[in-house]
């Protein structure tokens, strides 16, 4: 029997980012199953390990479409890096284009990727983990998407109703991303922690479609006499503008708020923070899935979230977690005072998360269902 081949296409290798873990989790699946695995990724952190994943692969220099804003200049040395994208892609490409049965592009981010795939005629299965704005330059990339892809893959049902209209005529699933057991491996919460500090934990890059700086200032202004931590776990992608976070961070005039800035850490790490935190916060402006509220509703740690992405579908506010709208400064202050203060109701919300988790985050159910749509049309 003919051992089943794919090529995986990835738009990052770094230590943490959900897309990054989507990848990978995809990525040792596929390796464990015994399929023979092309794969194409940027350097990275995470490099040396997608290599031992894979029979063949390609590196590539670390660059992205810049999806969140028209920015001229990122498109100009988005296109110079496509260039030199190309001619190291082209010939890869070319020598396995007619041995593999299936690909799968992990990102709407890798354009350049698409854009050689689609000139050499290899349909691919495409995974969309975020919205490119503005939206005219979305419909005019998802137009390509939509002619050049043979099945298209969303997040969240908040994707798919904005992407919709750009692929009619093209089935899109949703997949939502999930937590790998072995992640979760060893993770437990310290029985022995003190009780006299409340930790907030915030998990993201530092940038500002992040919007990190909310829960700074949410945090200034907090009624609660209690003494409070709050964490940022995350890379520095914007260098201005976490040196602006810092500024607000030292302006806070209570002496019971502690802010940290953990900087980039493990996927375990990361999870152990979660998991011994009191509450999460997302603070996003716009996203498509994060995986922090899969983490809260595993771990049953009170989670509030922005009104974007996966977070209208699987948070019912007040029931398993809290929903509050973009740049609502005043609301967020008012949540985080009520969550410290309110122990049964930090009891209430944590006994509804568990059921919540096991309806929408199946990690059995997100391998088997990747696989599935790939290798549907073979």
């Amino acid at each position: 029997m003919k051992k089943k081949t794919i090529l995986m296409i990835s738009h990052s290798s770094n230590k943490t980012g959900g897309g990054e873990w989507d990848f990978q989790r995809l990525l040792e699946y596929f390796h464990n199953q015994g399929y023979y695995v092309y794969s194409v990724f940027p350097d990275g952190h995470k490099a040396d390990y997608f290599k031992k994943l894979s029979n063949e692969f390609l590196v590539l220099p670390d660059n992205i479409f810049p999806f969140n804003e028209f920015n001229l200049r990122k498109y100009l040395y988005f296109s110079y890096i496509t260039i030199q994208k190309f001619t190291i892609l082209f010939p890869f490409l070319n020598r396995i284009k007619n041995n593999f049965d299936a690909c799968f592009v992990n990102s709407s981010a890798c354009l350049s990727e698409i854009l050689a795939l689609g000139i050499m005629n290899i349909p691919y299965t495409l995974s969309i983990k975020e919205v490119i704005h503005p939206g005219y330059v979305r419909r005019v990339i998802n137009s390509y998407y939509r002619k050049t892809s043979n099945d298209v893959i969303v997040i969240s049902e908040f994707i798919r109703n904005i992407v919709k209209d750009d692929f009619k005529g093209k089935e899109v699933s949703i997949i939502r991303s999930s937590i790998a057991d072995d992640d979760l491996a060893g993770i437990s919460r310290n029985t022995s922690r003190s009780d006299n500090e409340f930790v907030i934990v915030n998990s993201g890059v530092i940038t500002p479609i992040k919007n990190q700086e909310l829960l700074i200032k949410a945090a200034a202004g907090l009624k609660t006499e209690s003494n409070v931590k709050v964490s940022f776990i995350g890379r520095i992608e914007d260098k201005a503008y976490f040196e602006k976070l810092q500024t607000l961070a030292k302006s806070l005039p209570k002496g019971n708020i502690k802010i940290i800035f953990e900087g980039e850490v493990s996927k375990k790490q990361a999870l152990d923070m979660e998991c011994n935190s009191d509450l999460l916060v997302v603070t996003s402006k716009h996203e498509g899935m994060s995986l922090v509220i899969a983490e809260g509703l595993y771990f049953r740690v009170p989670v509030i979230s922005t009104r974007t992405g996966v977070a209208l579908e699987v948070l019912k506010d007040g029931y398993n977690g809290f929903l509050f709208n973009e740049n609502d400064v005043n609301k967020l202050r008012e949540l985080i005072d009520e969550i410290i203060a309110n122990k049964e109701l930090r009891e209430y919300i944590s006994n509804n998360q568990k059921d919540s988790y096991d309806k929408y985050f199946s990690f059995n159910y997100y391998l088997k269902e990747h696989e599935r749509i790939l290798f549907r049309n073979g």
